[in-house]
């Protein structure tokens, strides 16, 4: 897997933000969990809808293995809120066309938020 640098530049997130609520619902609620939790993204992906709908999420690191407890930010905690409203209970947010409950890849999460950041003219 590649190595990701931060995007520093505040108006290219709002670009990317914009650029993913335009193409993919899910898609954009991947990028703003990343971006608000400061999660990785194997951590992204093991969430369920029950952890969107309380004020924090509480998981095991996946390289670490270390407890974390993470504030979700009032400001996104809204549209997380409304995203999980559609889910069943028990379903991974980040879900994946195939299978019935299953999350999305890595690789395939690395793919998508590379096409949205060439979209948006984000070079490394």
């Amino acid at each position: 897997m590649n190595f990701v640098q931060p995007i520093r530049d505040f108006d290219k997130v709002e670009q990317m933000k914009a650029y993913l609520k335009r193409k993919n619902r899910r898609n954009y609620i991947l990028f703003i969990l990343g971006i608000s939790t400061g999660l990785r993204i194997s951590d992204i992906l093991k969430i369920k809808k029950e952890d969107l709908l309380k004020t924090h999420l509480v998981l095991r690191e996946t390289k670490t293995k270390k407890q974390k407890r993470i504030r979700i930010p009032p400001s996104v905690r809204n549209e997380l809120i409304a995203y999980a409203k559609d889910l069943k209970d028990g379903s991974y947010v980040i879900k994946s066309r195939q299978g019935e409950n299953k999350a999305i890849d890595r690789s395939v999460a690395y793919r998508i938020l590379r096409a949205a950041a060439e979209q948006v003219n984000i070079t490394e």
